[in-house]
């Protein structure tokens, strides 16, 4: 079995009592039209402290609006402009009530937008002002203030780049969603848990043995996953932060390459326990155990469609792997990839359009490709730069992360969903497999 290919077979990180408070009702601005839109052009600068307050930390102020614009270029729906350290933020003199950008400067430089930044430290209290101005009137559209522990600053900057995500399209943002992934620590395989940017890494398990399959809720607020702790391949779930851990599938023989069904009530996964690997349903307690594929050919890998009717799925029935489509309660199954020797991993996008897969080449080489669910559009999204494995898609459908050897070792790597701007996420030291991209991301759920 290749390492990056398996489904063929309490650090709570500061998020401590951010308090909001909002300034304005949302409007959106912009609207985003199907096909894309122009890049919004949006002015960024550093953050500067709150009238009165006494942080003196150099470089604060910088590294939170650095934090900022890494997140609205990564939503792709962003352009920040300029040399904005060098922009004017405030004009001179007058009273806090005159401070108010100038509008002009950020004009000339075509931005359309600006977020205002203030923030002030007291201690391990950290106080943060998000401010979201529209620059050819001059006008604010909106503003947050969030208050929590220090250590929580990449979150309180992440919800301020949400924010303006929405005020300004609609649309929720992705900058506080996570992704799990798997590692290998002294020889084991354990899983991580990562902010989506590659920040904040945290182990989750210390199983000192093979972990498997990481699957979000539909929430964000449990995983699935298979263990070999206890010798077989077992499916347990738990809290995002590793807590409550418990046994959920343990039937002796493969319980692996779970799916959680998108309104919350049914898991998929793959079991051996009848001698052949086949797909199942279950209730998310374990309970109401009901076959779904009966078939000599090893079935895997389940996904389900957004709207929780259908699920997809590998199978070798045909001689080799391809992606299939079956109804959830396993009837009109039928084939959607045809070119190529070897399809595996289906991830079905949030929109329901698409499906992405991993393909492997006559060259031996793995790349990631999408196709419709007709099985016509099939496009090649990776190429010529070693394996890439393992799609899975934003909440968003806007991007999608995946494991690459291409520098080497297996790593994080995120591209726009039709293929561009690929960028390295996480380089773990022993390598990093498996990425799966949690829902919008709420801890208290």
């Amino acid at each position: 079995m290749r390492s990056g290919l398996p489904s063929f077979i309490t650090l709570i990180i500061a998020l401590l009592g951010l308090g909001i408070v909002t300034t304005q009702g949302a409007e959106v601005y912009l609207h985003i039209q199907k096909g894309g839109m122009s890049k919004i052009r949006i002015a960024a600068p550093p953050f500067t402290p709150l009238a009165g307050s006494p942080t003196t930390e150099n470089g604060l102020g910088g590294e939170m609006a650095t934090i900022l614009r890494q997140d609205l270029r990564f939503s792709t729906l962003f352009q920040p402009i300029g040399d904005l350290s060098a922009q004017p933020q405030d004009p001179p003199g007058g009273g806090e009530g005159s401070k108010r950008p100038v509008f002009a400067a950020w004009d000339r430089q075509g931005a359309q937008f600006l977020v205002q930044g203030k923030y002030e430290r007291r201690g391990k209290t950290l106080v943060m002002e998000c401010r979201i101005y529209e620059v050819p009137q001059g006008r604010m559209i909106g503003g947050k203030r969030y208050r929590g522990h220090f250590l929580a600053l990449r979150t309180m900057v992440h919800k301020c780049a949400d924010e303006v995500v929405y005020r300004l399209t609609g649309e929720a943002g992705i900058a506080q969603t996570k992704i799990v992934f798997l590692s290998p620590v002294q020889g084991h395989k354990e899983l991580f848990i990562m902010d989506y940017d590659g920040a904040n890494v945290y182990q989750l398990t210390y199983d000192r043995s093979l972990v498997l399959t990481p699957a979000w809720s539909p929430l964000g607020s449990e995983l699935l996953f298979t263990s070999y702790r206890e010798g077989n391949p077992s499916l347990y779930v738990m809290r995002w932060n590793g807590t409550k851990r418990r046994p959920l599938a343990t039937y002796p023989g493969l319980n692996t390459a779970p799916a959680w069904s998108p309104d919350g009530e049914r898991i998929a996964l793959v079991l051996s326990k009848d001698g052949n690997a086949e797909i199942y349903t279950m209730r998310r307690d374990g309970t109401g155990l009901r076959r779904l594929t009966t078939h000599p050919a090893i079935d895997s890998a389940p996904t389900w469609s957004p709207d929780g009717r259908q699920i997809a799925f590998t199978s070798d029935r045909s001689g080799s792997p391809q992606i299939y489509i079956m109804e959830a309660d396993g009837t009109r199954v039928r084939r959607v990839t045809y070119e190529g020797t070897f399809n595996d991993l289906p991830a079905w996008s949030p929109a329901g359009e698409y499906i992405a897969y991993t393909g492997r080449e006559e060259s031996g080489e793995f790349n990631i490709y999408t196709i419709r669910v007709d099985g016509t559009g099939r496009r090649r999204l990776t190429a010529q730069s070693g394996d890439n494995e393992h799609p899975t898609w934003s909440p968003d459908g806007r991007l999608i992360a995946f494991a690459s050897t291409r520098n080497g070792v297996s790593q994080i790597f995120a591209m726009n969903a039709d293929g561009t701007n690929q960028r390295l996420i996480l380089a773990p030291p022993g390598g990093g497999f498996s990425p799966a991209w949690s829902p919008r991301f709420s801890p208290r759920r």
